[in-house]
């Protein structure tokens, strides 16, 4: 293409003639450019689309991930309860007769229930 629009002679008034041959080589080369052009955007939109999609994913992995560490940290603060709880009674097991324990431990079991029968009477309301 380059050698014949290089060798191309002007005519008397000016314009360039090419032949028959040329001009469709030339249109069908421009064609098939125009071709890979169309296929390049289309490859383009798809690689936008898979992006967007990639990043929708992304930013629900960030959220889970959130949630999965705060649900950590309230199971660690459990845990450090638990511990603390455990250590207190330890402590206590270690002053406290085998007697003055079970004593203790119906005293809590007669509070949890007086508590879970107090929550159970609030929520049927007062009598009337």
């Amino acid at each position: 293409f380059f050698e014949v629009l290089e060798n191309a002679k002007k005519t008397i008034t000016g314009k360039i003639t090419f032949d028959f041959d040329f001009v469709s080589q030339l249109k069908n080369y421009i064609h098939s450019v125009n071709e890979k052009i169309q296929g390049l955007i289309s490859q383009n939109i798809l690689l936008r689309r898979q992006l967007e999609m990639k990043d929708t994913e992304l930013g629900k992995v960030k959220f889970d991930l959130k949630l999965a560490e705060a649900k950590n940290k309230g199971f660690d603060d459990k845990f450090k309860t638990y511990k603390e709880k455990a250590n207190v009674l330890d402590k206590l097991s270690d002053v406290l007769s085998e007697e003055e324990i079970e004593l203790l431990n119906d005293r809590i079991i007669a509070l949890e229930t007086g508590k879970a029968f107090s929550i159970d009477r609030d929520l049927q309301g007062p009598e009337l």
